[in-house]
């Protein structure tokens, strides 16, 4: 009986140790492990600003509210680039490449992009405007831009049964700010709640609403803490002795199963049409669904206890893509196996032919 596919990660202890290795290598010397992925970015700017100035970032329309908090917060004006659906490679970008900014602001979607960015990172700092990447979504796979762009950041967590983490890299120069401060007072709810879940979906009688809470609760102990804060040391540890080519392969191995899965499905299809599952490995599997039903789709999951985020709640007082209305991301993370995922398409089948 599967009991829950999805939301938040439970506490996982087979891999937790004392550890000084670092787990993450993408060829950049200048690095530091930050509280989340909001504080990266923070660390990115704050960096920046230490030499330049900075009055406008250019971004996309399709990113979540945390991407853009950290400049408005440092009082940097910001300008959208459209991100929006394309037949061939899933997505497109509609780039104003005579953009009058300081800071070019890109995002790697899914894992799954077939979207050649390196040539649109280039074109940038040929006209020495600093390039920042969030690299959260395809920092596992081994087709990514992680050597291109002049700062790359990530958040961590999204991957991983961590209680905090996120990253920035430097590609040229010493990173002057550097998170200093311990946060591992800030996570003993987190890391609470998520051992409250694995007990949950072991079978023990563990109120659900109750750790559900902490989990909110935590949350936003991570939304407001300052960029200062570095990743508490549980978190660091788990990092730094978790299989990641198991991660990889079980991630690739369950997107490839749903992207077979649902192929014939009449109201619901990838996002990515052809997506490169020997070389990428996806944060989500991304599909597109007909008709403004997503949400529909979504509480019909939910109501059989598999839970889908959306990428992403719409920002505030931007011009939204298209794409957020639209997307939903299937669940491909290594906590399941192949029957989760035949479990996952037989819903989608229903749900299509009741459609």
């Amino acid at each position: 009986m599967i009991s829950e596919i999805g939301s938040h990660f439970e506490h996982d202890d087979t891999v937790i140790k004392e550890s000084s290795n670092e787990c993450i290598s993408i060829g950049y010397e200048q690095y530091a492990y930050t509280f989340s992925g909001r504080s990266a970015i923070e660390v990115a700017i704050k960096d920046i600003l230490i030499n330049r100035r900075i009055k406008k970032v250019y971004m996309p329309n399709y990113c979540c509210q945390s991407m853009i908090d950290p400049f408005i917060s440092n009082s940097i004006d910001v300008e959208f680039y459209s991100v929006s659906l394309d037949s061939r490679n899933g997505i497109k970008y509609n780039i104003d490449y005579n953009k009058d900014c300081d800071v070019f602001f890109a995002i790697s979607y899914f894992g799954l992009e077939q979207y050649d960015q390196e040539n649109i990172i280039r074109s940038f700092q040929d006209k020495n405007i600093i390039v920042i990447e969030d690299v959260t979504h395809s920092l596992y796979s081994t087709n990514s831009n992680l050597n291109v762009a002049d700062y790359c950041v990530a958040s961590l967590r999204k991957w991983l049964p961590i209680a905090s983490g996120g990253m920035v890299y430097k590609r040229i120069g010493k990173l002057l700010v550097k998170p200093v401060l311990g946060s591992n007072k800030y996570v003993s709810l987190k890391i609470e709640a998520m051992k409250d879940k694995l007990r949950y979906i072991n079978g023990e009688k563990i109120n659900k609403e109750s750790f559900l809470k902490k989990f909110i609760e935590s949350d936003k102990q991570l939304e407001f803490r300052d960029y200062l804060y570095k990743i508490d040391n549980y978190s660091f540890n788990y990092l730094n002795n978790v299989n990641l080519e198991e991660v990889r392969g079980i991630r690739r191995r369950n997107a490839k199963h749903l992207f077979y899965g649902i192929n014939e499905l009449k109201n619901i299809k990838s996002m990515f049409p052809n997506p490169d599952l020997d070389k990428q490995v996806p944060l989500f599997f991304p599909i597109l669904v007909k008709n403004g039903k997503r949400d529909e789709l979504r509480t019909f999951l939910i109501e059989n206890n598999v839970y889908c985020p959306v990428h992403w709640p719409k920002p505030k007082n931007i011009p939204n893509s298209c794409i957020v209305d639209i997307e939903l991301s299937l669940i491909c993370d290594q906590r399941y196996s192949i029957n989760e995922m035949e479990y996952i398409i037989s819903l989608l089948k229903k749900w299509d032919k009741e459609f």
